[in-house]
């Protein structure tokens, strides 16, 4: 196997990297998000699954922040925006130590529940 060089990251290491507080506190954290944007969400009347990928490195920080479905919308703004400015993550492992990871999430918003 080849060892990883400085710059690697890793599309699926071994332990993805985490929201603090794990799933439960990322799904709270994102609708309330949307609930405190829901004006704005709700005037652009999209409904769908909005993908974004982003970089999470060794420390725990996002960068290079891509929006891949529902480019344009507030919601995709909104939730990207709320990325950006989210506290640091727990960074991906492999093989026992940290390393830069993808991570992909989708964001399902249905303008009829909302």
């Amino acid at each position: 196997a080849i060892a990883p060089g400085p710059d690697s990251i890793f599309i699926k290491p071994s332990t993805p990297p985490i929201y603090p507080g794990g799933q439960a506190a990322w799904t709270d954290y994102i609708s309330k998000v949307a609930r405190k944007n829901k004006r704005a969400i709700r005037k652009d009347n999209t409904s769908g699954t909005c993908h974004i990928r982003f970089v999470i490195d060794e420390e725990g920080n996002v960068s290079a922040i891509k929006v891949l479905t529902m480019k344009g919308t507030a919601m995709s703004k909104i939730i990207s925006e709320a990325i950006a400015a989210g506290p640091k993550w727990i960074p991906a492992t492999e093989e026992g130590r940290k390393v830069k990871s993808v991570s992909e999430i989708p964001i399902t918003y249905d303008s009829s529940t909302f």
